[in-house]
């Protein structure tokens, strides 16, 4: 799993380094994330990573906030060989509108019932036109530091993203 992990941060450095700084910053975010919150300014890439195992039908049903645009969706299955093995789901999003935006998702399988028991994410962001929040100095809200990703992530799978 920390291999794969490894491997998707490595994709996406080089993947930079081939096309150039973003005219934004970049946020990358993993499982340890959640329910946490970033200040960003639109304009900004978020790129999300999660464990999932689509083989026994569970999947991330993801939701973002009207200023928060989906813009890929991929999975990455494990380089154990394993069948059946979890991998690694990544979405890239790029912060479109300002104010208190929101990526939220919900770990089930589709045709059960929800029941209030299922594994949540959530990331809240704080969009501010020439982000006037100071990253460093915010005593409200934990801190997730910025890291540079690609502002073109293309992947050939089609969204599954929902939006609000």
């Amino acid at each position: 799993m920390k291999r794969t992990i490894y491997h998707i941060m490595l994709l996406v450095f080089i993947t930079l380094l081939f096309s150039g700084i973003a005219a934004g910053a970049g946020f990358s975010c993993s499982e340890k994330d959640n329910g946490k919150t970033l200040s960003a300014s639109p304009g900004d890439s978020i790129v999300l990573v999660l464990p999932e195992n689509p083989s026994t039908g569970y999947r991330w049903e993801m939701e973002t906030t009207g200023g928060i645009v989906p813009v890929s969706d991929s999975f990455f299955p494990s380089d154990t060989g394993l069948i059946g093995a979890p991998g690694t789901h990544l979405w890239r999003f790029i912060v479109k509108g300002s104010g208190f935006q929101k990526i939220s998702g919900t770990y089930r399988r589709p045709w059960v019932p929800v029941s209030g028991g299922e594994k949540k994410f959530v990331l809240h962001i704080i969009s501010v036109r020439g982000n006037t929040i100071n990253r460093q100095d915010s005593p409200t809200f934990p801190k997730i530091t910025p890291k540079m990703v690609s502002p073109v992530f293309p992947f050939p799978h089609p969204l599954r993203v929902q939006m609000v």
